[in-house]
């Protein structure tokens, strides 16, 4: 998804599923489409460097911990 979005930000079209005229991509002004995308990559780089780095940008839900740390690892 963070690829999907450092990729696409710039094209993607977001219709409004209550009214299918309005484009909710367009209440982003292009420069902050790119922040966004340039935000991902700088993300996604951080998590390459140190998978641990995942953790930083998704929190743990202390209400769903993981049972199986081994088989819910994350990964890139």
């Amino acid at each position: 998804m963070l690829e999907f979005i450092r990729d696409k930000v710039k094209e993607v079209s977001l219709p409004d599923p209550e009214n299918s005229t309005n484009e909710e991509a367009d209440t982003l002004t292009e420069t902050e489409k790119s922040i966004l995308s340039d935000d991902m990559k700088y993300m996604i780089e951080r998590i390459e460097e140190n998978s641990d780095n995942v953790k930083t940008y998704f929190k743990i839900n202390e209400n769903h911990p993981c049972e199986d740390k081994d088989e819910n690892k994350y990964s890139v």
